[in-house]
């Protein structure tokens, strides 16, 4: 259990809860903060950008430390507000020592930490963390991961972590939420659906939520539920698109086309040649990214991002849809991905160059595990005059599986 994992932080430097917008980091530490009343303190403090400023970032977590503890603050205060004082060097040392001097635990409890700018309030921190008495404790919740030795911290065992995946609701908690929460009234099969679309994202569901309220065919809704629904489309666009630069939102937009993407999948499609370093940033930025490999060289978007961004390409340049999906099944049947080039061969509406993959690859294809399933795959996405043409070019090829022949003539006849 989530609140079990940070009850149990003693002697953790830091604790450090990562997500994207709308994954419940703050409601979570502040259910710490309630479950843990009366076994340690908590100094809590919200960020804005403006405490990107080191003296207004430190006074505000001296004075809420004051407010739980009102021996810190003697020398630390009067260090901040001198003139020409090295506030690493200096005011945090002597923090430190007043921190040490503590009775009891104390956790820091840093919120949308991700707001802070620049290296000045981050170097200020590690050189905190790095001395921090053991009874302390630094909680951060963030979008991101914040630049302070958190590689270091974990190989140390001084790391607690809890991430989207930790967070995202389980069937049960999403039926819990729906049902017993918001009083829906969704059968196990629409509750199931809805998770699975939202992939446990609790601001998800609870935004298909707002939707289904104002519908009395609410099964019918679910059944049909879109991707880029208004509520969850505008919360996209808002906490994850309109904070991008031009730059990378433009990127984001344009590889709303894949599936699944590496660097250089995503160099040919979007003609650059920095996409890996682009996809390490925003996977490390947690917008909606999640990893598809241990060495990081594959993501994919979470579905519901993928789906307003898709709508988003498709209102802005549709046009440029079929270009983006010919180069991406270039680069996949270069790089031997047969079923991808298919799929994008389609998306781009070249039927014909599909039937000469598909007639060329489905031998093949039948001879591995589930390949059937991607060959049945394959014909249901042409005209059936095209799969006519791929049953001549067929007929010469001896196959032993017999999937072939009456899956394709059920289509021919």
């Amino acid at each position: 259990m989530l609140l079990d994992r940070l009850s149990g932080a003693a002697r953790t430097k830091l604790v450090l809860i990562r997500a994207p917008a709308g994954w419940g980091k703050s409601t979570l530490m502040s259910q710490w903060r309630i479950a843990d009343a009366g076994r340690r303190e908590f100094a809590w403090v919200t960020l804005d950008r403006r405490d990107s400023d080191p003296v207004r970032f430190w006074t505000y977590v001296i004075e809420s430390l004051r407010s739980v503890a009102p021996t810190i603050g003697g020398g630390s205060l009067s260090l901040l507000g001198a003139p020409g004082v090295d506030l690493g060097g200096e005011m945090v040392p002597a923090l430190i020592a007043e921190l040490s001097d503590l009775p009891g635990p104390v956790v820091i409890a840093l919120d949308d930490y991700h707001q802070i700018d620049g290296d000045a309030v981050h170097m200020t921190l590690r050189t905190l963390l790095d001395y921090l008495p053991p009874t302390v404790t630094v909680a951060i919740a963030a979008r991101t991961e914040p630049p302070l030795a958190v590689a270091r911290l974990r190989a140390r065992g001084q790391l607690v972590e809890l991430d989207a995946h930790a967070l995202q609701f389980s069937v049960r908690e999403s039926d819990v939420f729906l049902n017993d929460v918001l009083g829906l009234g969704l059968t196990p099969a629409d509750v199931m659906r809805l998770h699975e679309r939202t992939e446990g994202w609790p601001a998800g569901l609870y935004l298909a939520a707002l939707s289904l309220g104002e519908r009395p065919d609410r099964s019918g809704f679910v059944a049909g539920f879109v991707d880029n629904d208004r509520h969850i489309a505008d919360y996209l666009m808002e906490e994850v698109l309109l904070a991008q630069t031009p730059e990378t939102r433009a990127f984001m937009v344009k590889m709303s086309i894949l599936e699944r993407m590496t660097g250089g999948l995503c160099d040919a499609v979007a003609r650059t040649q920095s996409s890996a370093g682009t996809l390490h940033t925003l996977a490390r930025s947690n917008l909606f990214f999640v990893e598809l490999d241990d060495r990081r060289d594959w993501y994919r978007y979470h579905h519901l991002l993928q789906a307003c961004l898709h709508a988003e390409l498709a209102r802005e340049d549709p046009a440029a849809v079929r270009e983006l999906h010919c180069r991406a099944a270039s680069w996949y049947l270069a790089h031997g991905y047969v079923s991808d080039a298919v799929h994008h061969t389609v998306a781009c509406g070249d039927h014909d160059a599909a039937r000469e993959l598909i007639a060329q690859h489905w031998a093949p294809m039948m001879m591995v595990t589930a390949g059937d399933r991607d060959v049945e795959e394959w014909l249901a996405a042409i005209p059936d005059a095209a799969v006519r043409g791929i049953c001549g070019c067929a007929s010469r090829v001896r196959t032993s599986r017999s999937a072939w022949g009456g899956w394709t003539s059920s289509r021919a006849g």
